[in-house]
This record gives C-alpha cells, sequence and structure tokens, in this order.
C-alpha cells in the first residue's frame, strides 16, 4: 500500500501532466476555451497532492495496531462505503428527472450525513456547493446541466 508521500507526489505529477496537456489544446480568440477546465483541475490536484505530501512529511508515522486488523468489519463501517458507491448511479439515474438543482444536494446530503455529518450542516452545505457548481460549469464553463421536470414545467406553463 502507498503512504501519503507517494500519493500525494503522484497526485501532484498527474496534476502538473494535466495542466501542460491541456497547455496543448487549441484556444480560441476569445473566451474560454477547452484548455480551461482541465488547466484548473490539474493546478488543483497539483497543489492539493502536494498539501498531502507535505502534510505526510510533518506527522509522525503511524504505527498499526496490530489487534485493529478488523476495523473494516465493525458495524457502520460498510454504511459510508456503499453510500459512495450508490451515489454515482443515483445521480446518473435521478438528474435526468429531477434535474442538477434538486439532485445533486440530495445526494450529496446523503452521503455527507453517511460519513456523520449532521443533517442541517450536510443540507446547507450541498445547497451552497450545488449553487457553485452550477454557477462555475453553466454560467462559466457553459456545460448545459440536466433540467429534469423543471425544464417540463417551465415549457408546460409557457404554452
Amino acid at each position: 500500500m502507498f503512504n501519503d508521500k507517494v500519493t500525494g507526489l503522484l497526485l501532484s505529477g498527474l496534476g502538473v501532466l494535466t495542466v501542460v496537456g491541456a497547455a496543448r489544446l487549441p484556444s480560441p480568440p476569445v473566451g474560454a476555451g477547452p484548455a480551461l477546465f482541465p488547466t484548473v483541475v490539474g493546478a488543483l490536484l497539483a497543489i492539493v497532492g502536494a498539501a498531502i505530501a507535505v502534510t505526510s512529511w510533518r506527522k509522525a508515522p503511524v504505527r498499526a495496531d496490530p489487534d485493529d486488523e478488523a476495523w473494516y468489519r465493525r458495524a457502520g463501517t460498510a454504511v459510508p462505503v456503499v453510500s459512495v458507491l450508490l451515489a454515482v448511479p443515483a445521480f446518473v439515474l435521478l438528474a435526468p428527472r429531477l434535474g442538477f438543482l434538486l439532485t445533486m444536494p440530495l445526494v450529496q446530503s446523503a452521503l455527507m450525513i453517511a460519513f456523520g455529518v449532521r443533517w442541517i450542516r450536510a443540507i446547507a452545505i450541498s445547497v451552497a456547493t450545488t449553487v457553485v457548481l452550477y454557477v462555475v460549469f453553466v454560467r462559466l464553463f457553459r456545460v448545459p446541466l440536466p433540467w429534469g421536470f423543471i425544464e417540463e414545467a417551465i415549457l408546460w406553463i409557457s404554452r
């Protein structure tokens, strides 16, 4: 198993390679081009990877507890794991019907609650991040996100 130093350095390297690869994409004379999103993601990946590596160098090594080899069998440990595995298919199935603005906070809140975040905090964070993601993807990157039944209701009202 890799330790955090190796993982952090690998993530940073992948981020740098992503930024370098994105720099080779064509850029339009006006506005953001196809290189914007991979450049942002690559830069963030490089920063997070570096932070993981630096943090692991600063921390004392953690010794494994030989009596704690069955941590994964404890009650409640499977809930976060299963919730992560179900989150993506749930989003894929629900987003076209409910729309991004309803599906994202539902799925994200459910994940945070599964990981032990209080439900009020989970809902507040989910709504805030949904708004930020909507603005970034729809307004900045011009990525169409599904509206679901909201679009159908708007079309029905406008008839």
